[in-house]
């Protein structure tokens, strides 16, 4: 009904000068390094209205207000902003609205609550109603004294309207002014009467309630029964969650402790336990043989404070395994597994609140999962989002949705305090190296090992290949099987963790992944082909140099020296049509690659790339009529070595 679009965070903590955060209607993510600001944005968000009245989630000045400048403030008389949160009315919510006060009432959707430390409290503000369009709409279902209609068109508030002499006892003008006095007695007291009463019956109503949760609220194994009432100090949040699970299976603390009859509360506690369980699995793929075991026992133990033995009821969590048949205390479980258990938990309290909105914080959210179940959190959370909005923060690439990146939020720490970027715009290296490593792991999954992959060093190297297959092709010769995938991967020595990364994911325990490398014949490159070979000798025969293909056996040759430096050279001119005066005499072709004096010569006068010279030659008129007989042969036998290491 209203949704959260965007945050400007003023004055808290590491925040010293405004940041404005847009934030999505599904999920939000924020990465940065640690100390950076994440947890004290998502910390500022939760104490402007907090689902409970939880004293950790209340601004507080002396812990909250930039230290730097705390002392100053303290001795100010003015107030100042924390934060100011801009929200959307959705369309379902203005046709409620509309539907009383008439199509047009508000001609903005957003509206904005800011704030204040020394008022502490919220206010609306950057929010007019029209009161015209109100008018318009309740003058249309009655039938009033043209006189008056006259004067009401004028008017310049609701105010005015009221004052109005009442022309001939008009009873229609009277329902009217009925219909501004309710909405004036139902507002809030502000200036705009109108604006109160949308506030007040709708707005503050439907206005999303934050719920905040990080490992700090994870179970324990066994719980104190008493301690849920009276909790002992560094142990509030996880009787939250303990507090919830009670909720959750309908039982009563105070009646659950007056009695030494277990058997109802037994009945309600599998009842939840079975229910959690189903819930849990059905995104812990991790493990799926596990059942949560929920037990109130009667404990006793010497008090030393009273000086005498004082009995207590404990709830004992278990965790039993079906194949191994026994079972575990929670807290002797994986901490992964326990902090999933008591997310459910608590989220399954919000999701039971069937009265308010919730926007969903997660700070760090399963930071002690194995990669696999960060990936059943993520698609947890991404099952979430279609319901509520959620803001997270992370390190791990396994959180963050690649499909999604416009929703990722940058947090950077700058003189100026902290700075938030979107994901697209940020330019520090370390901070953007979840993302990296997200998006490597995507195209590693990518990569299909049923295909035959031919590595090669670079994406130019793709478009030659491809281009020259072509052009074999059209002189009736053998080109590159149709079947083979070019990959650049950059450096030779990677081919072995690339061949890793997809063996055995469709193919059976024994079989090898088939590649080929094809690499320029640098030094470099034979150095990391004997280093690949001396771990696995069997790939020698698939490790191929371009120098292998070329008659005068250039060290370091690349793929475009299996044309003729005429050849080449002319497509560079073509290419960058600038440098037409490109004078042959100025290379020696029997010493470097033509690439690489291509290159220097370029520099000269401007950066010279040969993908862009294959971009280029790719999207040109020429055909097989340009290149000579002995640069087509020189491919075709490429083509025709690459096509018989393969198998298949």
């Amino acid at each position: 009904m209203i949704v959260l679009s965007e945050v400007i965070v003023k004055k808290y903590k590491s925040f010293y000068t405004p940041q404005h955060i847009p934030i999505e209607i599904g999920s939000t993510c924020l990465i940065g390094l640690n100390e950076t600001g994440k947890t004290s944005f998502l910390e500022v968000l939760a104490k402007t209205n907090y689902f409970s009245g939880d004293s950790d989630f209340k601004f507080d000045i002396n812990n909250d207000y930039p230290r730097r400048d705390l002392v100053r403030f303290q001795k100010s008389e003015g107030d100042s902003d924390a934060v100011e949160c801009i929200y959307t009315i959705t369309d379902p919510l203005l046709k409620e609205i509309e539907e009383e006060l008439g199509e047009g009432v508000l001609p903005k959707t957003n509206f904005s609550v800011s704030y204040k430390y020394k008022a502490a409290k919220g206010y609306i503000t950057e929010f007019t109603s029209d009161f015209k369009a109100f008018l318009r709409f309740k003058m249309a279902g009655y039938k009033i004294n043209p006189t008056n209609v006259s004067e009401i068109e004028e008017a310049t508030s609701l105010e005015d309207v009221l004052k109005i002499d009442d022309i001939g006892l008009d009873k229609e003008f009277n329902k009217l002014k009925n219909d501004i006095l309710l909405v004036f007695k139902e507002a809030f007291d502000t200036p705009n009467k109108l604006d109160g009463y949308i506030a007040k019956k709708w707005l503050l109503v439907y206005l999303p309630k934050f719920w905040y949760y990080d490992n700090n609220y994870t179970l324990d194994g066994r719980i104190s029964i008493n301690d849920l009432r009276n909790p002992p100090l560094g142990y509030i949040e996880k009787v939250k969650t303990a507090k919830a699970l009670f909720e959750l299976a309908n039982i009563d603390i105070n009646e659950l402790l007056s009695t030494t009859e277990y058997e109802q509360f037994a009945i309600l506690l599998e009842a939840f336990a079975n229910e959690m369980s189903e819930k849990i699995f059905q995104y812990w793929t991790t493990n799926k043989h596990l059942d949560i075991d929920l037990k109130i026992e009667t404990v006793t133990a010497m008090n030393q404070k009273m000086g005498k033995v004082v009995s207590d009821k404990v709830l004992d969590i278990r965790v039993r395994s079906q194949r191994q048949r026994v079972s575990l205390p929670l807290n002797k479980r994986s901490k992964g597994f326990l902090w999933f258990l008591s997310f459910v938990i608590w989220f399954t309290k919000i999701q039971n609140d069937k009265k308010n909105r919730y926007i969903l914080l997660f700070d760090e959210p399963a930071l002690h999962l194995h990669p696999h179940a960060q990936v059943d959190v993520l698609r947890f959370i991404k099952e979430m989002s279609k319901d509520f909005q959620i803001i997270y923060t992370t390190h791990s690439p396994y959180m963050i949705d690649h499909e999604n990146l416009k929703s990722i939020r940058t947090v950077t720490e700058a003189d100026e305090g902290s700075i938030f970027s979107n994901a697209f715009e940020e330019k520090d290296e370390i901070t953007l190296a979840p993302i990296r490593a997200a998006l490597g792991h995507h195209i590693s999954q990518k990569l299909d090992p049923t295909t035959n992959t031919l590595f090669v060093s670079s994406p130019s190297d793709v478009l030659w290949l491809t281009a020259m297959s072509e052009i074999v092709k059209a002189d009736n010769r053998k080109g590159l099987n149709p079947s083979i995938v070019i990959t650049p991967i950059g450096s030779l020595d990677r081919v072995l963790t690339y061949e890793a990364l997809v063996r055995n994911k469709e193919l059976d325990s024994n079989e090898s992944v088939e590649f080929v490398a094809l690499f320029p014949g640098m030094e470099s490159t034979k150095e990391q082909a004997d280093v690949l070979l001396a771990r696995d000798s069997s790939k020698k025969k698939n490790i191929r140099f371009y120098n292998e293909f070329i008659d005068n056996k250039l060290a370091t040759a690349g793929v475009e020296d299996l044309m003729t430096s005429d050849e080449f050279m002319q497509l560079c001119i073509d290419a960058y049509p600038e440098n037409k005066r490109l004078a042959l005499r100025e290379f020696d072709f029997k010493y470097e690659s033509i690439a690489h004096q291509a290159e220097y010569y370029f520099n000269k006068t401007e950066p010279f790339s040969s993908y862009h010279v294959a971009y280029w030659f790719m999207h040109s008129i020429y055909g097989k009529e340009f290149f000579c007989t002995d640069t087509i042969l020189r491919f075709e036998k490429l083509f025709i070595t690459i096509n018989r290491l393969f198998k298949n």
